[in-house]
């Protein structure tokens, strides 16, 4: 199953598997919201351009150009993705700093 990494918004893990989250394109392109997967997410971030997805939590791996914001105020920092205005995905604190620097990298649209 080749998924192009663009169509991939977040990819989540859950117990055994792991929920690949897609983009509109993403959807529109496999006809489906998510695709269920048991390869772990450490694989995936081997596999994936390490230059668009970070590892901010130990259960998620998260595509950069799909962050919003950074919600750092919070007892738990998060980010919120485009688009999405009540999910939070959490960030563990030790990968705090790699985010900012890596967000500082984007290129703005």
């Amino acid at each position: 199953y080749q998924i192009n990494p663009l169509n991939i918004r977040y990819i989540e893990g859950i117990g055994r598997y792991r929920r690949l989250h897609l983009s509109e394109e993403g959807e529109i392109a496999h006809q489906v919201k998510t695709i269920l997967s048991d390869t772990t997410l450490d694989a995936f971030e081997a596999m994936l351009p390490s230059a668009m997805f970070l590892r901010v939590h130990r259960s998620y791996l998260c595509n950069l150009d799909q962050i919003s914001i950074l919600h750092t105020h919070s007892q738990q920092p998060s980010i919120q993705l485009h688009g999405e205005s009540t999910l939070r995905i959490p960030v563990a604190r030790k990968r705090l700093v790699t985010l900012k620097q890596r967000l500082a990298q984007q290129p703005k649209i």
